[in-house]
């Protein structure tokens, strides 16, 4: 009954210390969360948005040079588009602005490029911005 007891008794110290090291996402806002985690395994993946816009001043600088669209890229890739004429006077996360949306790994902000180039190619904006989880960034896009 003694041996019984020991084994049991050192089975529970065995789980015990390894639950204390079961490796996962531990950040809260990371789509792949694990309550059970207690290292973190650098894997955790998170979720933003980004609403860019561009007031009325610069829609009618671009269209008196002859520009009509505007490619938006992210860290070099085209996301979308949005007509040079379709100006906006503020943020719009999910409305009438054109609303990225990005999935990551690693850590919970990350810092990404962007681009506006005309329907020929010429850079007319660009910049950073961080991405949060679960957050949407407003970028006015700039000169």
């Amino acid at each position: 009954m003694k041996q019984v007891f020991v084994i049991a008794l050192g089975l529970m110290v065995l789980s015990t210390s390894y639950s204390c090291k079961r490796k996962g996402c531990t950040y809260e806002n990371a789509t792949n969360y694990s309550k059970k985690a207690k290292l973190n395994d650098g894997k955790c993946e998170f979720e933003s948005r980004v609403s860019f816009w561009f007031s009325e001043e610069k829609s009618n600088y671009l269209i008196s040079y002859g520009v009509t669209t505007l490619h938006i890229y992210v860290d070099d890739k085209e996301v979308g588009q949005i007509a040079v004429s379709d100006w906006k006077t503020g943020a719009d996360c999910g409305g009438n602005n054109l609303t990225v949306h990005n999935a990551y790994t690693g850590t919970e902000k990350k810092t990404y490029t962007y681009e506006g180039r005309a329907q020929d190619g010429t850079l007319h904006f660009q910049g950073t911005f961080q991405a949060s989880p679960n957050e949407c960034q407003s970028v006015e896009l700039q000169w």
